[in-house]
């Protein structure tokens, strides 16, 4: 790859970040909407519900999780919303909604020639996101829901650069030049990124479950 191209990539991804344009697809209204619903102490299951049905894909996965082994022992179907939400809780709840909605931006960032690294990346995603909440359950000064938060998004600065270096065909033809490019920015461009999405309060949180579980790649 030339130096040229390098460098006007990194000058790009600099001054992206410097004016804060670091953006992805926003996330949709239900995730939004959850949230907000969920900073009201009084909400109930019923509250959340009756928002979670304005979107049938998120109901189709609620429903699944609340009919899984694991939060249905008794066996005896789940078809109501509100006891399928009263029963996974309202963390749980959430964490579906911003999977789904995270899961969408990847597909929606799908290209040719980027399908396999950002399949990859979501795959390794949703492992280290599993990863976290597990141990996070072993470690008392972690949320597991924030720590599963936490691997779900560790690599979304990485999906950004892979989406612009589409444009620089010299940088794609070079996995190793990609790679350190990766490594080096990924993080900083994440921070962004969520920040725009409004999960400034749980940045914090990142930033300590990552120290405590000491889970950087």
């Amino acid at each position: 790859m030339s130096s040229d191209e390098h460098t006007r990539f990194l000058q790009e991804l600099a001054e992206d970040l410097n004016s804060r344009k670091i953006t992805l697809p926003s996330f949709p209204d239900v995730v939004i909407n959850i949230r907000t619903a969920l900073e009201d102490p009084t909400c109930s299951a019923e509250r959340l519900a009756e928002v979670v049905r304005t979107d049938a894909v998120l109901v189709s996965r609620l429903l699944i999780a609340a009919n899984s082994a694991f939060h249905n022992r008794a066996g005896i179907e789940i078809v109501d919303l509100n006891l399928a939400v009263s029963r996974l809780g309202f963390e749980v709840v959430r964490n579906t909604a911003i999977t789904l909605a995270v899961e969408q931006i990847f597909n929606a960032s799908q290209h040719e020639n980027l399908r396999d690294a950002i399949e990859d990346i979501w795959t390794r995603s949703l492992s280290l996101a599993s990863m976290c909440f597990v141990i996070a359950r072993q470690t008392a000064s972690v949320n597991p829901d924030n720590a599963f938060l936490c691997g779900l998004l560790h690599d979304i600065g990485k999906l950004y650069i892979l989406t612009k270096a589409r444009n620089f065909p010299e940088l794609m033809g070079d996995p190793q030049s990609l790679e350190t490019v990766l490594q080096q920015w990924y993080s900083s461009i994440g921070r962004s990124i969520i920040e725009s999405w409004g999960f400034s309060d749980e940045i914090a949180k990142t930033l300590e479950i990552e120290e405590n579980l000491n889970l950087e790649s």
